[in-house]
């Protein structure tokens, strides 16, 4: 006798969207990844090499921008030591002779500076530091420096227009009134004088 045989087909149904919730899934999964391995972390976990950057004025100011949008005006013959990212919870460079900063806010990782024997912190703002003979000035031109030596053991707060004198010989640090402030100026971009100016110029400045 013939046999027939019925063959059952089964039907798998997938879910309207399925296929669209796991490439979302999969896009998240992969840029939560990319965050980690870029936090200090991933830095550690992934061995990522995180360079250290050396720029030089030679004699003429040279303008470097990090990558926080800090933006430093080297002076004279002076060097500046820098990270090509900041990792951890402090933005730190270091700094041998003169510089102007213009440091980008940033509440949750302070700005330090380490020249000489001395170290400035701050949040954002802008401010000097120029070296006189064994001395160290900072001279503050918008928001508020703190200045202190390298072991920690004086420190001071500066305001805008004024100065601290570092002297790292002698452990001491004096606040100074910050006189012709104009000169510390010279040959930047940098320029918070707004008499006389245009309210396009005065944001585009402030921006």
């Amino acid at each position: 006798f013939p046999v027939t045989i019925r063959a059952e087909t089964s039907n798998r149904i997938i879910p309207f969207g399925f296929n669209k919730i796991a490439r979302i899934a999969a896009s998240v999964l992969l840029l939560l990844g990319v965050i980690f391995a870029l936090s200090p972390m991933g830095y550690d976990i992934f061995d990522l090499k995180n360079e250290t950057f050396q720029a030089f004025s030679n004699g003429k100011t040279k303008k470097v921008i990090l990558e926080d949008g800090t933006i430093i005006w080297l002076k004279g013959n002076s060097s500046l030591a820098y990270p090509e990212h900041f990792v951890s919870a402090t933005r730190e460079v270091n700094l041998i002779g003169e510089a102007l900063f213009e440091v980008a806010k940033d509440a949750s990782h302070p700005f330090i500076v380490h020249s000489n024997g001395m170290n400035t912190r701050v949040l954002g703002t802008s401010f000097n530091i120029r070296p006189v003979g064994n001395h160290i000035e900072v001279v503050v031109f918008t928001g508020k420096v703190a200045v202190s030596l390298a072991n920690g053991s004086k420190h001071t707060l500066v305001l805008p227009s004024e100065k601290a004198i570092c002297m790292p010989q002698e452990k001491e640090i004096k606040a100074a009134t910050a006189e012709n402030t104009a000169s510390y100026l010279l040959n930047t971009e940098y320029n918070m004088s707004f008499e006389d100016a245009r309210m396009s110029d005065v944001i585009e400045k402030i921006s």
